[in-house]
């Protein structure tokens, strides 16, 4: 049988994980981590759905959106403080970074992938995910009998 010593006092200490935790997402204590990960509201109406995701600073040509095996998948970068001026100076600290991200959304059958439609307005994407026109509700109408 083989004893392993208790140590009371280190079963909450979690210094170490955090230590290995911001290893992971700082690579110096002056630099923030270099990717997103934006926001998103996803909301379903009689003929579709829209999808937001926050984009803040992002220019339409930064974003970039494909639809390959039922799968939307939502692209991005952007590069602030990027001018020559910006290298040649004598940081401290440094936030403003070249950052990307990439998320993935799948795609029920109801969705009509050819017809999807994006924007870009005051910092927020818009995702317009149309149902296919089968996919719609249709309305009978009931005549009287006669």
């Amino acid at each position: 049988m083989n004893l392993i010593a208790y140590r009371p006092q280190n079963a909450f200490d979690i210094s170490q994980e955090v230590r290995d935790w911001m290893n992971q997402y700082y690579s110096s204590p002056l630099q923030a981590p270099t990717s997103l990960w934006p926001r998103i509201n996803v909301w379903e109406q009689e003929n579709g759905f829209t999808l937001e995701a926050e984009v803040p600073g992002m220019k339409s040509e930064d974003i970039e959106l494909e639809v390959l095996n039922n799968q939307l998948t939502i692209k991005g970068s952007v590069m602030k403080d990027a001018n020559n001026e910006a290298t040649q100076r004598n940081y401290r600290i440094r936030e403003f970074e070249q950052a990307h991200f990439e998320r993935s959304f799948h795609l029920g059958e109801e969705i009509d992938q050819e017809k999807i439609s994006a924007r870009t307005e005051n910092g927020i994407l818009h995702v317009t995910l149309p149902k296919k026109e089968k996919a719609l509700p249709r309305r009978i109408e009931v005549s009287p009998g006669g």
